[in-house]
């Protein structure tokens, strides 16, 4: 009859502690082979350390900004800073590892001459040169910042140093040089660009100048003027027309209304109506000859010698003064026909130069029409100048802080790799572990029975 399994907890706790002495036994029996193999792994990971070639590490650090000129270009006319690029760094990485850039460090450095002991002492060339180089350099971006560490690493510490210190130069003058053929190829650009635009002016001024002569148009208003003067002159005879009409108009209802006065009233009213210097002299003899009879008359008879003589002058004067009327309503007749002339003579002229401004605008649009696209072409060739002149003047300035070396390669005092703390600690630690797991597997396949207990789980019963 079976027996059912024990379940008294004493007894579960007696094989627990029955396993543990076993593994206590394993590692005491088999202490020979654990210190062995912990030994051998100790010692080879320490010889292999202390005679592994030993590398240098030696660091330099940068800072990039995007493409910008340490001072405001020509008139201020530089763009103002641009959203984040998320991408920019991680570009610029790229760049610094490509070929233009890796090259120029391997022909500063002479890599491929230094570098023969990993070739077999053989030359090495550029390309070779380029894909050790790129594994000897370690490229990492500052947290937070726009600062880009170059780490580069060589068994000789004067060359990581050479290294590190060439890449940050070279990268540096690799970003001012492209930047710079950039703006020396848009310069060319512009520059043929305004020699076409050059040849352009020529030719349209040459046609500008001849449609002037051929359809006789007179551009006295200058360049920048894209219309006739036909109609200012229209402007011009119209107004002299307006102010010969008023004149015509003064002068014609002045005359017809002195017609319409009686001699006494012309005399009274004529030198206020139309001044004259002489018909107002001779009114004032009249008066104050007038005036001397009269006073003469009360004491002289009419028949005396004086009074005769004075009433004769002052006949004289009366017929002087009805001459010099009639003279003057003669004049402002004379008057009134030449303005009237004047005025039809005006008319005629407007309507000849209203004619001619007509004929004018058909035949001039051509003209205007060439001219207007000559302004705009100069206007054209000037923006292309002064863009050029922006430019180079650009161009000139420095760009010291698009690429900044902040910090220079130091070289280096002592090596990086290998790390012969780091290596024995994990040779000690491996070994260990090797000898107690080769200790255990040993034991596991080992069948024999050492132990009473080993004899009581074969048989399956107590051993007394």
């Amino acid at each position: 009859m079976d027996k059912t399994p024990s379940k008294d907890p004493s007894k579960d706790q007696s094989y627990d502690k029955l396993h543990i002495l076993d593994y206590w036994r394993i590692i005491r029996v088999r202490f020979v082979t654990i210190l062995l193999v912990f030994l051998l792994t100790a010692v080879t990971t320490t010889v292999v350390t202390l005679f592994l070639p030993k590398t240098y590490m030696s660091l330099s650090r940068i800072s990039i900004e995007k493409d910008t000129s340490d001072i405001a270009p020509l008139l201020g006319m530089q763009s103002g800073p641009t959203a984040f690029d998320p991408y920019f760094i991680q570009t610029e990485f790229e760049k610094i590892q490509s070929q233009k850039v890796l090259d120029k460090v391997v022909a500063k450095c002479n890599l491929t001459e230094d570098w023969k002991r990993l070739n077999g002492g053989n030359l090495l060339s550029t390309i070779e040169a380029r894909k050790i180089l790129k594994k000897a350099i370690d490229i990492r971006q500052f947290r937070n910042t726009s600062i880009i560490e170059l780490r580069a690493y060589d068994r000789i510490p004067r060359k990581a140093q050479e290294i590190a210190q060439a890449l940050a130069m070279v990268y540096q003058n690799h970003r001012k040089d492209a930047q710079t053929a950039r703006v020396k190829e848009g310069i060319k650009a512009l520059e043929g660009r305004k020699e076409e635009t050059d040849k352009q002016i020529l030719v349209m001024q040459a046609n500008v100048d001849k449609l002037r002569t051929d359809l006789n148009i007179s551009d006295a208003a200058g360049e920048d003027s894209y219309s006739i003067i036909e109609p200012e002159i229209v402007r011009r005879y119209e107004s002299e027309l307006i102010d010969v009409k008023g004149i015509h108009t003064t002068m014609s209802t002045l005359l017809d209304g002195l017609k319409a006065l009686s001699a006494e009233e012309l005399r009274a009213s004529i030198l206020t109506a139309h001044p004259d210097p002489q018909l107002d002299v001779l009114i004032r003899e009249l008066h104050t000859g007038q005036q001397t009879l009269a006073n003469l008359s009360i004491d002289l008879g009419e028949e005396h010698p004086r009074i005769k003589g004075l009433k004769k002058v002052v006949a004289t004067l009366e017929e002087q003064i009805d001459n010099r009327i009639q003279g003057i309503l003669a004049g402002l007749g004379l008057r009134v026909n030449s303005s009237q002339a004047q005025v039809e003579q005006l008319k005629r002229d407007v309507n000849a130069a209203k004619q001619r401004e007509s004929a004018m605008r058909k035949t001039g649009r051509k003209y205007f029409d060439a001219k207007r696209e000559l302004s705009n072409t100069t206007r054209i060739r000037d923006t292309i100048l002064f863009r050029i002149m922006q430019e180079e003047v650009d161009l000139a300035l420095p760009k010291e802080s698009t690429v900044e070396i902040t910090d220079d390669a130091d070289r280096p005092l002592k090596a990086i790799r290998p790390n012969v703390p780091l290596n024995i600690t994990l040779g000690v630690v491996v070994g260990l572990i090797l000898g107690v797991g080769l200790a255990f597997f040993i034991e596991y396949l080992d069948t024999s029975v050492k132990t009473i207990d080993d004899v009581e789980r074969a048989l399956g019963a107590a051993v007394l």
